[in-house]
């Protein structure tokens, strides 16, 4: 059997939204760098930038786009002009990312942005009088993320909290340490044995997960694939949550 891979060390390639890079992308001509803790992340990530609304095209300067409708009719469309909707090509272009970055290990996106915000996108609703929410998944992040389910993701701004940053970066080594294991070839004993590298840190952020993961490893007999990644998606939930539960 091959010896059992190591956890992968720093830089680890991890996806961003460009203008938190400093890319002047914005719809504006602006960028974001400044929204990023750029010091504390130095030398963790090693960044590929994508700015998914340049990417479909729509240029710099660009009119500026946001989310109406409900929860499971989400359409990216024109502030000015909402016979522009960009839904279809944002969502066709997050499916081609997910396959294009399959090396990533992570991925950061802005915060509050129609096409890459995680939770915090203000929701226009077309029904007159109803308040505006601001729950709202961007297109392209929950396009990209349905592909990609377990790709540890977080939003720029939750980045600046230490414990937050602390749990993302650990998902992200947790994560490529993960694929590394895949790629050597995964078997009932190396699952095993990756999970008794894990299990305290899982159990530190989730008695739930870290006892649904041990039930998971209990009875191999299903198929090692198929098992590992439900453990998979059981383990970067647990290290997700910041707070003991």
């Amino acid at each position: 059997m091959p010896e059992f891979p190591p956890r992968p060390k720093p830089p680890v390639p991890v996806a961003i939204s460009a203008c938190l890079t400093g890319e002047a992308v914005r719809y504006d001509g602006s960028d974001a760098a400044d929204a990023l803790p750029r010091r504390e992340l130095a030398d963790v990530f090693e960044y590929t930038a994508v700015c998914p609304e340049v990417g479909i095209g729509m240029g710099v300067p660009r009119p500026p786009i946001r989310l109406v409708g409900t929860a499971s009719t989400l359409r990216a469309v024109g502030v000015d002009d909402p016979g522009l909707d960009v839904t279809g090509a944002l969502a066709a272009f997050g499916r081609s990312q997910a396959v294009r970055l399959k090396d990533v290990c992570g991925y950061i996106f802005m915060a509050r942005s129609p096409s890459c915000g995680l939770a915090s996108v203000k929701v226009r609703t077309e029904v007159h009088g109803e308040p505006h929410r601001a729950d709202g998944r961007g297109v392209y992040a929950a396009s990209l993320l349905k592909a990609r389910p377990s790709l540890p993701a977080e939003e720029n701004e939750r980045l600046f909290d230490p414990a937050v940053r602390g749990a993302f970066v650990n998902r992200v080594l947790t994560y490529a340490h993960w694929r590394r294991l895949e790629a050597d070839g995964l078997t009932a004993e190396r699952l095993i044995e990756f999970h008794s590298r894990y299990k305290y840190l899982l159990m530190a952020h989730s008695v739930r997960h870290y006892r649904e993961a041990g039930r998971l490893l209990s009875d191999l007999r299903g198929g090692v694939v198929g098992t590992g990644k439900r453990y998979l998606t059981c383990l970067m939930e647990g290290l997700a949550l910041t707070r003991f539960r």
